[in-house]
């Protein structure tokens, strides 16, 4: 009888733990972007976010499989990860065998729980997700210190509701009120911080105050996902003001061991943040002189965001290492 006993005991508890075990995961899981190599067409990287506090960690994760929006398994991976931490963000390898374009698709991620038992999340990607356009404002048009010809557009990327930073590659097409092409820029890239707004700037080549307006600013985003955003903006004016945050030069970028900031504008108070891709203040301080030496020693490959402060403007510059 005693042992009876202690057997109906423990049951209630083990069955607790294993439930939680095996949901709570899945509830910090978030598939982000599915990427085609560059190299090989049939291999696919699967970026999934991890949401679950930093101390949290998902052993021996993989994706088994994806499966399209016909039900057919178009995609296999196997494990190579010993684990992903909570707040971050990792890509998985996986090779296709079918149409992945057919979406949504339905994601399995295999994972190892915390008692050692297998599970499946099972998550849903739309592969035809598009960009939120309202995202972004124009905010004004500013010479360009460096070049008299030039000017800066300066653009702000609202994080609002978001959970993770984000960085987008994006073309910048500039067009006045007749549909001629005013100014066009190569691939680049920009950012969001979760719940603030961040202020961006972009180097346009051949604005006057004589353009026919209203001006046309057009987004061509291609990563993580290919989509197209149309402003409309009418500058009140060309401003001529000069502060240190439309003054800056960051380089090398890619970077390296360091990336140099530097501004010939003196006697600014310049703050400058490094965060990593899932919001994670790495380094800070202010401006030494014109010229400031970061240290990126020790920090993983990926794309990180450098936030430049001169109260009250901010704007992100986006550094990959």
């Amino acid at each position: 009888m005693k042992t009876t006993s202690m057997l109906f005991a423990l049951l209630p508890t083990l069955v607790c733990f294993n439930a939680l075990a095996q949901t709570t995961p899945c509830e910090f899981l978030q598939v982000l972007a599915i990427q085609q190599d560059s190299i090989n067409p049939n291999v696919y990287q699967v970026s999934m976010a991890y949401n679950a506090p930093q101390n949290d960690i998902l052993s021996y994760p993989f994706i088994t499989g994806i499966v399209n929006c016909n039900g057919d398994t178009i995609a296999t991976g196997s494990a190579f990860f010993f684990g992903q931490p909570g707040q971050s963000i990792q890509d998985y390898e996986v090779t296709a065998t079918g149409d992945i374009s057919c979406g949504p698709l339905t994601i399995l991620f295999h994972y190892l729980s915390a008692i050692g038992d297998e599970d499946t999340c099972v998550l849903t990607f739309s592969a035809t997700q598009s960009f939120e356009c309202s995202r972004i404002s124009i905010v004004g048009i500013t010479p360009d210190s460096t070049n008299t010809a030039g000017h800066i557009l300066t653009f702000e990327a609202d994080g609002s509701g978001l959970s993770f930073a984000e960085a987008w590659t994006y073309a910048l097409n500039v067009y006045d009120c007749n549909g001629e092409l005013l100014s066009s820029t190569a691939s680049s890239w920009f950012g969001f911080q979760p719940d603030i707004i961040i202020t961006q700037q972009v180097y346009i080549d051949s604005f006057s105050s004589s353009s026919c307006l209203p001006l046309t600013v057009e987004f061509i985003l291609s990563d993580p996902v290919a989509d197209t955003c149309l402003i409309n903006f009418t500058p009140t004016s060309v401003g001529s003001e000069k502060h240190a945050t439309q003054d800056i030069t960051i380089f090398p970028n890619p970077a390296g061991a360091f990336i140099n900031i530097r501004s010939e504008i003196r006697n600014n108070d310049l703050a400058y943040a490094l965060y990593d891709a899932v919001g994670r203040l790495i380094r800070s301080g202010m401006r030494t002189g014109t010229n400031t030496i970061l240290s990126l020693s020790g920090l993983p490959e990926g794309v990180y965001m450098l936030v430049l402060q001169e109260r009250p403007e901010q704007f992100i510059k986006v550094v990959k290492l």
